[in-house]
């Protein structure tokens, strides 16, 4: 299965970190869907068909990430989605709250980069 077929939720609230994402993944052929806060990531992850993987900030608007994560993990649909967390977040109780939760990846913002995530995405998706 190629890159086309594959929908990517990013639930994120700061343009600076979703604009440059949402760019290089839809040049990689993504699809993509962007929610700027927590309940626009629950309307969407309810009404999606499906959705391949999720990039998750914690710090949201409304309902935090560790909220919507659990929803993630609870909802029949979409409990074996893969969820990377992107999150400004960095000690080291937080990362391990995450990856408990089942995050298969955990990015620290200010140490990452927009290209970095996207390869991370392209790994776990396409391989």
């Amino acid at each position: 299965m190629n890159e086309e077929n594959k929908t990517i939720l990013i639930i994120e609230d700061e343009k600076a970190i979703y604009m440059p994402l949402e760019i290089l993944l839809k040049r990689e052929g993504f699809k993509v869907k962007i929610a700027k806060d927590g309940e626009e990531a629950v309307e969407i992850l309810e009404k999606t068909e499906l959705i391949d993987l999720v990039l998750l900030d914690l710090v949201l608007p409304k309902i935090n990430g560790f909220e919507i994560f659990k929803k993630i993990k609870e909802n029949p649909k979409t409990q074996f989605t893969p969820v990377m967390i992107i999150s400004n977040l960095g000690r080291e109780e937080e990362i391990a709250l995450g990856m408990a939760l089942g995050a298969i990846k955990y990015f620290v913002k200010s140490q990452t980069t927009p290209f970095e995530i996207v390869k991370a995405v392209k790994k776990n998706l396409l391989n």
